[in-house]
């Protein structure tokens, strides 16, 4: 079957727009905040990255969204976790990565009312 290229063109675009539309998870409430602040930082001397692990985890697990927002600013990526995955959760990842451990920030949220860390990872 022979289809004409303005047909196939069009199926070409709507696929493109359905793939960006289908991408673009990103949750606009991180982009109302102000600029963020550098995580804190452990020094290698301390553990390297699974001491900043432990320790940010002690101090996340159980807190708001919106205290981690509030301190770290907005995240630079959020991924919806897909499946059916319950409690649903989503990961916000920060790129202001520590400089001594290479840290990529990347916190586990719960998205209840109100919205909890679950969990903390280094990456």
């Amino acid at each position: 079957m022979n289809h004409s290229p303005g047909l196939r063109w069009s199926y070409v675009t709507a696929c493109v727009i359905a793939v960006v539309s289908i991408a673009g998870c990103v949750n606009s409430r991180e982009r109302d905040v102000v600029a963020p602040l550098p995580p804190p930082s452990i020094g290698a001397d301390a553990g390297g990255r699974e001491a900043r692990e432990r320790v940010l985890q002690k101090e996340w697990i159980g807190r708001t969204r919106a205290e981690l927002i509030g301190r770290f600013g907005p995240p630079a990526l959020v991924m919806v976790v897909p499946g059916s995955r319950l409690p649903e959760s989503a990961i916000l990842v920060y790129r202001n990565n520590d400089s001594e451990t290479g840290c990529i920030d990347a916190f586990v949220v719960l998205r209840a009312s109100p919205e909890t860390i679950w969990n903390y990872f280094c990456r």
